[in-house]
């Protein structure tokens, strides 16, 4: 069968989620094509028409061009990875599809009104994401971009800790100066190099609230999900110490998680003078997080929709 996938071209630092997702496609047996949100063929250019297009996030790609699709008769899917944040604005273009892939629980039943929705949660792209590979040692990595809800939880650790921190991507520095600075970007090649060389990675959710484009989430629907770099950090055989979110206890049931300032900086009081319990705990999450690759999330979309 034959996919076309349309991706964010714009964003070459979540690449591995599409090329994951396009990965398992193939390792399916599909053929895949992949479009640029941008440069979407029409479907009367194709000398043959996909048994599915999938999109990736979908938050730039034309309404009409899914509608085009749709008309030619060709199911239509999204896989939605801003979910709850901005599930308000997400509503009003995800119906244009005949399948919503959610990455949080709690806006399936939004979706689910107007189009078949179901749960795909994040995972990795295991030709990345995995243990084998060049490593960046670290004792305390905060990977990821700066924002209020990061900065709040670590106020007392960076107080306590800082010194023992590598800090990756921009913003940083506007909160600690003590440290080793990463001021950029990086590519998810880099990612892994941090996660295997990492003692613990410190994985702050966002705000269920909290959104690059202002308040889209008036009910104030709580995120359930585990984000990316939960799954590719424990793929890569690093411990993630994540703030909680409920899938934890479907995932990585009894993974420390912390909930608040206090039981941060407590907790990493603790893993960072006990090298034993980071590596009891990733050699675990290792294990759990081994059937979640895309090409498992693939494999399940096809499943799913029955066109495989």
């Amino acid at each position: 069968m034959f996919v076309l996938v349309v991706c964010m071209g714009q964003s070459p630092y979540n690449r591995s989620i599409w090329q994951g997702i396009s990965r398992g496609f193939e390792n399916e047996g599909c053929r895949v094509q992949i479009a640029d949100a941008t440069q979407i063929p029409r479907p009367a250019s194709l000398t043959t028409l996909p048994d599915l297009f999938f999109v990736v996030h979908g938050g730039n790609t034309p309404e009409e061009a899914v509608k085009q699709y749709r008309a030619a008769g060709v199911p239509t899917a999204v896989f939605l990875l801003d979910e709850p944040y901005e599930v308000d604005q997400s509503v009003t273009w995800a119906r244009n599809y005949d399948w919503v892939f959610s990455v949080d629980r709690s806006t399936l039943a939004t979706h689910s009104q107007h189009s078949h929705a179901a749960h795909l949660p994040c995972g990795y792209d295991d030709t990345i994401f995995n243990p084998d590979g060049p490593s960046l040692p670290s004792r305390v990595l905060m990977l990821g971009s700066c924002f209020a809800a990061r900065e709040n939880l670590l106020s007392t650790s960076i107080k306590k800790f800082g010194h023992l921190f590598t800090w990756v991507g921009p913003g940083w520095q506007q909160i600690s100066t003590a440290g080793i600075h990463y001021n950029r970007l990086v590519t998810p090649e880099e990612c892994a190099m941090f996660y295997r060389g990492a003692a613990v990675t410190l994985n702050i959710h966002r705000d269920s609230t909290w959104s690059h484009f202002g308040e889209l989430n008036q009910n104030r629907l709580q995120a359930t999900h585990l984000n990316p770099r939960f799954w590719e950090a424990a793929a890569c055989g690093g411990f993630p110490f994540s703030s909680y979110r409920s899938d934890l206890d479907i995932y990585a049931r009894g993974t420390p998680s912390f909930d608040s300032e206090q039981e941060l900086a407590r907790k990493l009081e603790y893993f960072t003078a006990n090298e034993k319990a980071c590596k009891k705990h990733a050699k675990r999450l290792l294990k759990a997080v081994k059937k979640h690759s895309y090409r498992a999330r693939a494999k399940s979309v096809l499943e799913l929709i029955s066109v495989k």
